[in-house]
């Protein structure tokens, strides 16, 4: 053969197999456990921003259990008494303030209701619930075991104002003992400004969509429906983009909000400049022990074998050189390609989310001059 040809077909089979070879390095190991990794740590920050729904809810319980184990409260559930309700209950700004309490629900063991208030700046002040409302307010059922076995619950619950965060303590002396002579409800919500203060807190972009939120996409709306609550699963949602959802429990244990969490990209990122990275300095180590070995073999030839084989080394060298330059140049194109991708998804959802928020602002404003 030909000393060029077989030179150029030499240097173009070493350079294809060590393409492939890193290829497959790259896809098969580099690629999958840096995805593991990803999905573990969306897997994870589902996992925070749930713990963090849950712990506001264990503090509103513990802030309850405080106000139901006290003899003044134990008291006015036998006496009625209206200076209880002037003394505790007559400043709901400051409540909300202090306590970041928005309902208060006090009942007797027959479910009749001894005080009833709420309150929201968001809403405008005052805020009465539908299901809470009444003598016999539609919530009783709910509330029944509580009231009859003297136990302690506490959920979620879905209102015409979005999710409540609701904590259902005996009411009990001050020693924590009994008779219950009712049960004392607190609820707060859990509105846009908490859910906000909680994503900061736990460095979790994760959205809560209650149930029949006109947010949901269709696939969305199956997940509310049919994933069992606490259980966090890696699927695909609006356009295709994999998400972790996870569905929240209400008081009888039922799904009743869909909590996502965004995957990362940070990672996918990292893996795909290692791997850029990977294969431009393998590129580079056979570029430099093919130009050494020929360097050396030319060394090693004498006579007239040294003009072909030199003339030989020549074209070889052209041709890995083209090929590493070529390799490199679609590497550099794919990568850019996919960073540009990246930027106009992730304005896309940057746009989406703050059209999303003003059509919700616009829509509130609009409810509180009709209720004006």
């Amino acid at each position: 053969m030909n000393p060029k040809a077989k030179a150029i077909l030499l240097v173009t089979v070493s350079f294809a197999a060590l393409l492939l070879a890193i290829w497959g390095l790259n896809h098969w190991l580099i690629q999958p456990a840096f995805n593991q990794l990803e999905q573990a740590e969306a897997l994870e920050e589902s996992s925070r921003a749930r713990a963090a729904i849950q712990w506001e809810l264990r503090q509103l319980s513990g802030v309850a259990g405080d106000w139901a184990e006290w003899d003044e409260t134990y008291a006015f559930a036998e006496q009625r008494d209206p200076a209880f309700i002037q003394s505790n209950f007559s400043d709901w700004p400051q409540l909300e303030k202090n306590v970041r309490l928005n309902f208060c629900l006090a009942l007797n063991r027959a479910g009749q209701v001894l005080y009833g208030g709420g309150y929201d700046t968001d809403l405008g002040g005052e805020v009465k619930l539908a299901a809470f409302s009444g003598e016999r307010p539609a919530i009783l059922t709910t509330l029944r075991p509580p009231l009859e076995h003297g136990q302690a619950t506490e959920g979620i619950v879905r209102t015409e104002h979005g999710l409540l965060l609701l904590a259902i303590r005996p009411i009990l002396t001050s020693q924590g003992v009994g008779p219950a002579r009712g049960a004392l409800v607190f609820g707060r919500l859990l509105d846009a400004s908490l859910l906000k203060t909680l994503a900061e807190q736990t460095r979790v972009a994760f959205t809560l969509f209650p149930e029949g939120d006109g947010r949901l996409e269709p696939e969305e709306q199956d997940y509310l429906r049919t994933l069992p609550p606490g259980k966090a699963v890696l699927q695909p949602g609006p356009q295709g983009v994999t998400f972790v959802y996870e569905t929240l429990a209400d008081l009888a244990g039922q799904s009743i909000a869909l909590l996502r969490t965004p995957i990362r990209q940070e990672i996918s990122m990292t893996a795909r400049n290692t791997g850029h990275a990977l294969i431009g300095i393998l590129g580079l180590g056979v570029l430099v022990l093919l130009l050494g070995g020929a360097y050396l073999f030319n060394r090693s030839v004498a006579g007239d074998a040294v003009a072909s084989n030199t003339m030989a080394t020549a074209w070889g060298t052209a041709t890995l050189t083209l090929l590493i330059g070529a390799a490199l140049t679609t590497g550099l194109f794919l990568d850019l390609r996919q960073k540009n991708q990246d930027t106009l998804e992730h304005r896309f959802q940057t746009l989406a989310e703050q059209r999303t928020k003003l059509i919700v602002a616009k829509f509130r404003d609009g409810r509180r001059d009709l209720e004006a």
